[in-house]
């Protein structure tokens, strides 16, 4: 027996839209009328979605009575033809209404912008550390493992040196 999504027919109607890349869309689904209930969209032949099947709910919303598909944050990638599957009340047949959907633009995101200045600042941040701790081990090595005492003899001259040493006003 074959299955609905091979058996789709004439296209009742075909709607080209553009829109932004980043953006969230509202598919309408033109098959959906007083005559006929909404079943589900058809993107790339095989990708369903709608009631029973697997898709990425995070992604695609749709609505069950007016068939409306909602795509969240859309892509160039995702451009290409959506297809909305309702079936007729008596029974006898099912409807398609068509939806080009072409993207425009680049597909670089608010939340791209911040994964990506996150990045560079984690960057800079190893960057000043790696710096840091360079210069910090060269003032460790002038040490050779010997410790450095306030109290000791070298630090008693300097200091007596200061104190002895005639103040001129």
């Amino acid at each position: 027996m074959p299955s609905v999504i091979e058996n789709i027919g004439d296209i009742r109607s075909s709607v080209v839209t553009e829109v932004p890349a980043g953006t969230t869309v509202v598919l309408n689904c033109d098959s959906n009328d007083y005559n006929h209930n909404f079943m589900f969209w058809l993107f790339d032949k095989n990708k369903v979605i709608g009631p029973g099947n697997e898709y990425d709910e995070r992604k695609y919303k749709y609505e069950v009575l007016s068939g409306k598909l909602h795509i969240d944050s859309v892509s160039p990638t995702e451009s290409g033809y959506y297809k909305c599957v309702s079936k007729n009340l008596d029974g006898s047949g099912i409807t398609v209404g068509e939806v080009e959907m072409i993207v425009k633009g680049s597909s670089f995101t608010t939340t791209d912008a911040i994964k990506l200045t996150a990045i560079i600042v984690s960057i800079l941040i190893l960057i000043i550390c790696t710096v840091i701790y360079s210069r910090l081990r060269k003032e460790w090595n002038k040490y050779d493992g010997r410790t450095v005492v306030p109290g000791s003899v070298k630090m008693k001259r300097k200091v007596m040196k200061f104190i002895t040493k005639p103040q001129q006003l």
